[in-house]
């Protein structure tokens, strides 16, 4: 059942898209087959090797670390260029006062450091 939800959410995109209309289609059809097939394949390949899989073992350490890192990295960049850099550009911000300003940079601050130590007392 499980497998059936996930094939089908990942089914959204792939609608969506067939509605867009694009110049070429065929390399939309094979990112969107990719899509919506890595969840299922992810999760059969996680539930083949489950018994096999020692979490102790120092290869497995060290490749856990390097993916969280990295999917780290990505939410650090996305934060930072996306989100931050897009909102702190716009003329609402530029034309408001400097209190306005202030408080807006220590929202950011104060919530970057609560993140922080949620993440390393959590």
């Amino acid at each position: 059942m499980r497998m059936l939800c996930a094939f089908a959410l990942h089914l959204v995109p792939f609608c969506v898209l067939l509605q867009i209309k694009f110049s070429k289609m065929k390399p939309v059809l094979w990112f969107v087959l990719l899509y919506i097939t890595s969840t299922p394949l992810g999760t059969a390949i996680g539930i083949a090797v489950h018994d096999s899989y020692n979490e102790n073992a120092r290869g497995t350490l060290i490749i856990t670390g390097v993916l969280e890192a990295f999917s780290g990295g990505i939410l650090i960049y996305d934060g930072l260029v996306n989100l931050l850099a897009v909102h702190f550009r716009l003329a609402a911000f530029s034309e408001a006062s400097f209190k306005f300003k202030l408080a807006q940079y220590l929202a950011v601050w104060s919530g970057a450091g609560v993140m922080a130590y949620i993440g390393r007392y959590a």
